[in-house]
């Protein structure tokens, strides 16, 4: 995180400046920063794919004995929170 920036949301930011549709598949390796580079990521994303612990390291807490209606609400609030711009795809590994 440079000047409250990642260089991914750099890197999107010009794609979606071209006219692309940009996509992101999160990895699950726990960084103290994800959330916090989620946040600074998310809103240059249009479609954002990412599992139940990935989406526990953003919203700093956990999904893995969720319920469908948990994570429907979670991922609503990464749109409307955290600003993703179209959908969101939660799997379950």
């Amino acid at each position: 995180i440079v000047d409250n920036e990642t260089i991914a949301a750099q890197l999107l930011k010009k794609a979606k400046d071209f006219g692309l549709e940009t996509i992101i598949d999160f990895v699950s390796l726990y960084n103290p920063l994800y959330s916090k580079v989620a946040q600074l990521t998310l809103p240059y994303v249009d479609h954002l794919i990412l599992n139940e612990l990935e989406l526990g390291f953003i919203l700093n807490q956990s999904f893995q004995q969720g319920t469908i209606s948990q994570i429907e609400q979670a991922a609503r609030l990464l749109i409307e929170t955290y600003s993703v711009q179209r959908t969101v795809t939660v799997h379950f590994d």
